[in-house]
């Protein structure tokens, strides 16, 4: 049973009305999003006439440009990882979930489906967290865009049984109550099954805080305006990743068909008797690729001739180029970020030179992320029952940035005296002022000493 059927099955069960159609529309938007980034999309299967006049089905072959991408915009994010300032009871807790581990991952999987959703949860007398992709999110309560309540969706197989779990969680005065519904999947029927399958005790459970936070892709929603939902961030390629599956298999093809071929006169191929049919049928040899055969009395057309077509490999892979140019635009990136000619990803330096689309798409995604990990601490210190404090979450560019570059810019201003020496310092080491004006000191001191003291002054 598809996700979407399980969402409009499960939801009848539980409240006993039909699930509105703008679910099941965002549900089977992120259902062809995730086959387009496992590379099963639905335009690979085509059929076409044979010459008996019969309709054949072939699957193209596909070079997976949407995980391509995905993968070189999560790299690209988590190039380094943030510096996460929060109290050390709630560090323990992310790290002992791995939290960062895993983050890159997920955050590959929220560009695709367009959103990734951490859910804190207490058992046994630790706190965890679950990643919940959004094909398993329903929002049900939000105001500006801020999901409130929302319906999760767990699909597992236990004992060689699908089970499925509706896990709502709707605000009760200052705090929140969650409650659970199970089933066991049935063919198309769902069963109701008991809390233990998934190791519940209670059907209702109750917590001080929010414990979900929706991590959205930052690009608006265009395809449901009204909706708080985010998109894939290959929502609006969908016709470009469709042409380059398109090409790279007329590239596989072109290669197929460009193999070498040598004309040879019939009577110098072999022939094997059919038992069967007691004819003599001409004998294929499927490891011999080079020699083709036909028959005729033109003494001149009895010579070995090669037949080998040119192959149109440089003007498919030019195709192709132009294809990722036009998905890197469409998708926030520079045009030439992805490339088929064995450059890859731009360098740091270029990313950054050219001020481009691709890091202010980078920072883009980094504030959406952060506000979610900030947000998430925030559950964690509910839960911890610590209060509130000073949590912020600060992204190291210097990979992106450059740091060669940067330091030669920041040393051309201190030489040039448009800026101040223990500003310089904070900018390239990243300190704070009373830090820098005491290292600032240390060097006018030590450049006092060698004499050397006014050459940058």
């Amino acid at each position: 049973m598809t996700i979407v059927g399980v969402v409009k099955m499960i939801w009848n069960k539980v409240t006993g009305k039909d699930v509105s159609a703008d679910v099941l529309n965002a549900e089977s938007r992120i259902d062809t999003w995730r086959k387009v980034y496992r590379g099963t999309p639905e335009w690979l299967d085509y059929w076409y006439p044979t010459l008996k006049g019969r309709m054949q089905k072939r699957v193209r072959k596909t070079m997976k440009p949407a995980k391509i991408l995905c993968s070189e915009i999560a790299g690209l994010i988590w190039a380094e990882r943030p510096k996460l300032t929060t109290d050390e009871r709630v560090q323990k807790v992310l790290d002992d979930c791995l939290f960062f581990d895993n983050a890159q991952r997920e955050s590959e999987l929220m560009l695709a489906l367009g959103a990734t959703i951490p859910k804190a949860y207490r058992k046994d007398g630790r706190i965890g967290i679950d990643w919940v992709q959004a094909d398993r999110f329903i929002p049900v309560t939000w105001d500006d865009s801020i999901i409130t309540e929302a319906d999760f969706i767990d699909r597992r197989v236990i004992n060689k049984k699908q089970y499925v779990r509706i896990e709502r969680h709707r605000k009760n005065g200052e705090g929140y109550t969650i409650t659970s519904d199970c089933f066991e999947e049935v063919g198309s029927q769902l069963v109701p099954a008991p809390l233990a399958v998934f190791g519940l005790e209670d059907a209702e459970q109750t917590s001080p805080v929010k414990l979900f936070h929706y991590i959205g892709n930052p690009e608006a929603n265009n395809l449901d305006t009204d909706s708080p939902l985010s998109i894939s961030c290959f929502a609006n390629a969908l016709d470009t990743i469709e042409s380059l599956d398109i090409a790279f298999d007329a590239l596989q093809s072109e290669i197929v068909l460009g193999k070498k071929r040598i004309i040879v006169p019939a009577g110098a191929v072999r022939y094997v008797m059919n038992t069967e049919t007691g004819k003599a049928e001409r004998y294929f040899d499927p490891s011999d690729e080079v020699f083709q055969a036909f028959s005729t009395d033109d003494k001149d057309n009895l010579k070995i001739s090669d037949n080998t077509v040119e192959m149109r490999i440089e003007e498919i892979r030019r195709a192709i180029q132009t294809l990722l140019d036009i998905l890197a635009i469409q998708t926030g990136l520079n045009p030439g970020s992805i490339s088929f000619d064995g450059a890859g990803m731009k360098t740091a330096t270029e990313v950054i030179s050219e001020n481009s689309k691709t890091f202010k798409t980078k920072k883009g995604y980094e504030n959406a992320i952060g506000t979610g990990i900030i947000g998430l601490c925030k559950t964690i210190r509910g839960l911890l029952e610590i209060g509130d404090g000073d949590d912020s979450i600060e992204w190291d560019d210097s990979v992106i940035e450059d740091r060669a570059s940067k330091t030669n810019y920041v040393h051309g201003r201190l030489t040039g005296g448009t800026v101040s020496r223990w500003r310089a310092i904070m900018e390239l080491d990243g300190v704070d002022e009373a830090e820098a004006k005491k290292r600032a000191a240390e060097i006018e001191q030590e450049l006092a000493v060698s004499g050397m003291g006014g050459m940058f002054e």
